[in-house]
C-alpha cells in the first residue's frame, strides 16, 4: 500500500502538468514573429449584398474576392507586390500561413473569377487559389 502512494502522487502531478500546459489560449491570431502577440489575421466579413451562390457547388461564396496561398519563399513585400500587379486589393489575411483575400472589382461574374484564379496558379509563388466561401456543406458525403 506504501508504495502505491508515490504512484498516484506521480500521476497527479503529470495530470496537473497536463492542464496547466493545454490550458493556454492559442490561435492563428497570435503572431510569433515579433514576439508582442501582434494581430497576424484578419478575415473579411462580406455585407449580404457581397454574398453569391456559386452555381456548381450551391454554396454562398464572396463575388469578386479570392483566397491566394503564397508559398514560404516569398516575404510580405513580394506578395503585396504580386497582389498590386494583378490589380488586386487586399482585404483580409492570415499572414501566419500566407493566406490573402484579395479583391478583383474588375470581375463580374465566378466564371472570369475562376478563369482568373486558374491562371494565378502559374504564377511564381503561388500555391493555392480558391474562392471565398462563406458557408458549407451540410452533407457529410459531399465529395467534389
Amino acid at each position: 500500500m506504501k508504495r502505491s502512494r508515490p504512484r498516484k502522487l506521480v500521476l497527479c502531478l503529470l495530470v496537473a502538468l497536463l492542464f496547466i500546459g493545454c490550458s493556454k489560449k492559442m490561435g492563428s491570431s497570435e503572431s510569433g514573429s515579433s514576439g508582442k502577440g501582434a494581430v497576424s489575421s484578419n478575415f473579411y466579413k462580406p455585407s449580404p449584398d457581397e454574398i453569391i451562390k456559386d452555381p456548381e457547388t450551391g454554396l454562398d461564396v464572396t463575388k469578386d474576392i479570392l483566397n491566394i496561398t503564397f508559398s514560404k519563399n516569398m516575404d510580405e513585400t513580394a506578395i503585396k507586390t504580386v497582389i498590386s500587379s494583378i490589380n488586386g486589393e487586399i482585404v483580409g489575411q492570415d499572414r501566419a500561413v500566407r493566406l490573402y483575400q484579395v479583391r478583383f472589382k474588375n470581375m463580374k461574374t465566378l466564371d472570369e473569377l475562376d478563369k482568373f484564379g486558374k491562371k494565378l496558379l502559374t504564377e511564381k509563388g503561388v500555391d493555392l487559389v480558391s474562392f471565398n466561401f462563406v458557408s458549407v456543406h451540410t452533407d457529410p458525403f459531399y465529395v467534389r
